[in-house]
């Protein structure tokens, strides 16, 4: 099996829009009996209608900070994956700034 078919997880995605006051997307804790798991976040692809701050979070921690000056269109890809603390939530957040946005996130759980 090559590197890219290996299994790395439970892969998720998350998105959202928002239309008044910026947007949240959230990728929740490991559930039940998946204790110990980690989010790996690989990529993230952002948009918005005026100046925002875009941050990654692991629960309230901030992981991942980037200010945009004007209406924006990023995608970011993380060659190595940021990491969640065991059994946290993650989040990506456009600030409300901005009026019309979109937030994509995606990765995987693993221990």
């Amino acid at each position: 099996m090559s590197n890219s078919q290996q299994s790395v997880g439970q892969l998720w995605q998350v998105d959202g829009v928002g239309t008044n006051s910026g947007v949240t997307v959230t990728q929740a804790a490991a559930a039940g009996g998946t204790l110990g798991q980690k989010h790996y976040i690989r990529a993230i692809q952002v948009s918005g209608d005026a100046a925002a701050t875009v941050i990654l979070k692991q629960g309230t921690t901030t992981i991942f900070t980037i200010r945009f000056a004007a209406a924006f269109v990023d995608s970011f890809t993380f060659p190595v994956p940021l990491v969640s603390a065991a059994n946290a939530l993650v989040s990506c957040v456009i600030s409300a700034s901005t009026a019309a946005c979109e937030a994509n996130m995606q990765g995987y759980t693993a221990a």
